[in-house]
């Protein structure tokens, strides 16, 4: 229910600063406006993408575990999605999120967040038995 909540406010006010920049650029301007962001987010979060696969295939072939380039690759695809969703706050997020800096902060506050969670790096203890 509170991540309903979560996309229903944030299309609410999306939708209303959509509306208040179009009373103040007119409609055919903001919507060039917001077919433009989409694009060029679009390409830019194509070009970091193919950037970090690139990194997680080397790190694949010197036998390097790419947890951190896989995490990074995820905030990417996600900053991608917030680029294509029609409106400008959702565009300030992407926009903000393919900043190699603000990626990072927000790769280690997902990263607090899972060790919170339980989760952890940390190899689970296994017991087994060699049988002849």
């Amino acid at each position: 229910m509170p991540l309903f909540l979560l996309f229903f406010f944030f299309s609410l006010i999306e939708t209303l600063f959509i509306l208040k920049v179009g009373a103040l650029l007119g409609f055919v301007n903001t919507l060039i406006l917001i077919i433009f962001t989409a694009i060029v987010g679009s390409q830019l979060a194509r070009k970091e993408g193919l950037r970090v696969l690139k990194e997680i295939q080397n790190s694949f072939r010197q036998k390097i575990i790419p947890g951190g380039k896989i995490m990074e690759g995820f905030v990417i695809l996600l900053s991608g999605f917030m680029l294509i969703f029609p409106g400008f706050l959702s565009d300030i997020i992407g926009l903000s999120m393919m900043v190699p800096s603000v990626r990072k902060a927000v790769i280690q506050k997902a990263q607090k967040g899972f060790k919170s969670k339980g989760f952890s790096k940390k190899e689970p203890e296994v017991e087994y038995e060699i049988l002849d």
